[in-house]
């Protein structure tokens, strides 16, 4: 048997951490063997020293640097063989944490993510207005295995990265790849360092029948923009780091007018440009709530009005992105985030 760290990056949902806790603390695997870090970079007060103290969880205090320098700081401070990142809004099951052991003990090295899942009650919610089902779209589109097509849904794969909502390595490996890199925002960190440790010759396993609940903290229109705008930073990032990896489809449509590209194209690009500045773009979400009020029960052209703004906020990101990393020494992208 391994022993373990779960390591859980948070930052001011001191509710949600209640419930991730809770379950860590519920799974099937020897008390004596396991420790929880908590890496809190939030507000001071916000209930999560509390929770780390009543659940017998180690506690440490760590600057706003995202999330990437939040699981690095975990890591470095865990004792276990065996590292879990676990995010702070995801909910495990009893076998978790045994169900990971087992692969790592069949396959070494190698990197280990479970499949998370909405909350059913939570889903059941969100069928219920325009943008819920609006969330659940984009949410679903993107949450699989990168490289794999459509159709598994059990069992093992081995894509080409993996996510690290719940994600776990061992610590020797983990050290001899450097952590995740720091200068990352809320998005593709796991991507980066996955990709890395594949090409450091881990097995990436991408196990279907690991699964997870993702209480999911994201209300409202606007959180979820700025967590695509915040991902298309990421993505940038990735793709400059990586250029042997796949060019990923946004920065083609979101990236510089280029020769080759068609008079479509073209324009796209150009009214993004003009459309994702601060005033119309503050602007644009009037409308989306204007057009909420005129249609609560959704169509068109609310749902339009999702997609197009969503699409200004990815354009923002990319182009954010590209900015930050236009020099030899990037700029750690959680700052512009």
């Amino acid at each position: 048997m391994l022993s373990a760290s779960v390591i859980v990056p948070t930052y001011n949902r001191p509710t949600a951490l209640a419930r991730t806790i809770a379950a860590l603390r519920d799974m099937d695997f020897p008390a004596d063997q396991l420790e929880i870090v908590i890496v809190d970079s939030g507000a001071t007060g916000s209930g999560a020293e509390h929770l780390a103290s009543s659940n017998a969880a180690r506690y440490a205090r760590f600057p706003d640097k995202g999330v990437a320098a939040a699981r690095n700081h975990g890591a470095s401070l865990a004792s276990g063989e065996l590292l879990l990142f676990v995010d702070d809004d995801i909910v495990v099951g009893e076998s978790n944490l045994r169900r990971h052991e087992a692969i790592h003990m069949s396959h070494d090295p190698c990197v280990v993510a479970g499949h998370w899942e909405f909350d059913p009650e939570l889903r059941r919610q969100l069928e219920c207005s325009p943008l819920g089902r609006f969330r659940l779209a984009y949410e679903d589109l993107y949450n699989k295995p990168d490289g794999i097509a459509g159709g598994t849904t059990r069992g093992q794969i081995n894509p080409n990265t993996l996510a690290a909502a719940n994600l776990s390595i061992r610590a020797h490996t983990f050290q001899a790849l450097d952590g995740f890199d720091e200068r990352f925002p809320v998005g593709a960190e796991d991507q980066d360092f996955t990709w890395r440790a594949a090409k450091a010759g881990c097995l990436l396993v991408y196990d279907y029948d690991i699964r997870v609940i993702h209480n999911d903290q994201h209300p409202d229109f606007v959180s979820l923009c700025r967590r695509q705008e915040r991902g298309a930073i990421g993505t940038v990032y990735f793709a400059r780091k990586n250029p042997d990896a796949p060019i990923p489809p946004m920065l083609t449509v979101n990236g510089p007018v280029r020769r080759e590209d068609s008079a479509r194209a073209i324009a796209r690009k150009l009214s993004r440009a003009a459309l994702s500045h601060r005033f119309p773009l503050a602007l644009a979400h009037r409308l989306v709530r204007v057009a909420e009020r005129l249609r609560p029960h959704g169509g068109w052209p609310l749902e339009f009005a999702y997609r197009a703004v969503g699409g200004l906020h990815v354009f923002r990101g990319v182009r954010e992105g590209l900015r930050l990393t236009s020099g030899d020494n990037w700029d750690r992208a959680h700052r512009a985030s």
